[in-house]
């Protein structure tokens, strides 16, 4: 029973940690975005333009 709960608090710890860490940069969090705005709609289907190998 005792064991349970410790695994329990120590999954509960480890999620924390991780949600807790893995949030948004300054940058974005001032209103910046990564993603460039003004790009065309193909840049998703295709982000390095008309390259063939």
């Amino acid at each position: 029973m005792i064991k349970k709960k410790n695994a329990v608090v120590l999954l509960t710890a480890a999620f924390l940690l991780i949600v807790l860490t893995a949030g948004c940069t300054q940058i974005e969090r001032d209103g910046m975005s990564p993603i460039p705005q003004n790009s065309p709609g193909s840049w998703e289907l295709n982000p390095y333009g008309d390259l063939q190998n």
